[in-house]
């Protein structure tokens, strides 16, 4: 099984509930003030993503480097 990045992980599943639960409570129950909230939510996440993609990033190029051929 090949091991995921933490902040990748985090980052992915916490935008899609966040996302659920915007579209519930938006459309499902019609409460306008949750919009900031989520708002805030997004970027936390974002920023959660953002690290775990540059980590992976980071060891895709690493990994990379070291084969050399002859």
């Amino acid at each position: 099984m090949i091991r995921k990045n933490a902040f990748f992980m985090t980052g992915t599943i916490g935008m899609v509930l966040s996302a659920a639960l915007h579209i519930f409570f938006s459309l499902g129950l019609g409460l306008e003030s949750a919009h900031t909230i989520f708002f805030s939510l997004y970027t936390v996440f974002t920023v959660f993503l953002t690290f775990g993609f540059a980590q992976v990033l980071g060891s895709t190029r690493r990994k990379t480097a070291r084969i050399r051929l002859k």
